[in-house]
Parts: C-alpha cells; sequence; structure tokens
C-alpha cells in the first residue's frame, strides 16, 4: 500500500485536531477555465501538479495553522533518498 500525502503529513508532524478545511495554512485556487476549486496545503508543499492537490475533509496534521519550517515533501524526499543504500537498485511497479 502506498503511503498518502497526508500520511507523510501525520509521519511527521503528529496528528492533529479537526480537519484540513479548518487550517488557514490550506490554500484555495479557482481554475477557471474547468469551473472548479483546487485545495493547496502550503505545509505540504504546493506546485501546479495534481499530486499537491489537497482534500478539505483530510484529519489535521499536528502543525495545524502554523507556518512549517520547510514544506513536508521536501523533507520527506531528502529523508528517503538519506536512508537509500548506494548502488541499490529500485524496482517500481
Amino acid at each position: 500500500m502506498a503511503i498518502t500525502k497526508i500520511d507523510k503529513m501525520h509521519y511527521l508532524y503528529g496528528k492533529g485536531t479537526g480537519t484540513c478545511k479548518d487550517c488557514n495554512r490550506l490554500k484555495c485556487y479557482v481554475i477557471s477555465d474547468r469551473n472548479r476549486r483546487v485545495y493547496k496545503c502550503l505545509n505540504y508543499g504546493e506546485s501546479n501538479a495534481e499530486s499537491t492537490d489537497w482534500r478539505l475533509r483530510y484529519e489535521a496534521c499536528g502543525i495545524k495553522n502554523k507556518v512549517a519550517d520547510k514544506p513536508a515533501i521536501k523533507i520527506y524526499v531528502a529523508e528517503k533518498k538519506e536512508n537509500e543504500i548506494k548502488g541499490q537498485m529500485k524496482i517500481e511497479v
């Protein structure tokens, strides 16, 4: 089972109370050509990619309404890279 975005946030910062909908670090973008809204968590990391889209119903993380020192995705990627064994082959399915 793949680790989800919100799982990464809970791993790094613990779980908070409520949902992400109530967090002031959640930013809403309106996509006019599609007539819909897209949400991004500023503490997770924002980009134009759908991979950083956020759900309002996610269980809040431990830094709800606080500013992270560094976006979580950058921390998680650096940590993952640090744990790799040099010369280890990667097999992705």
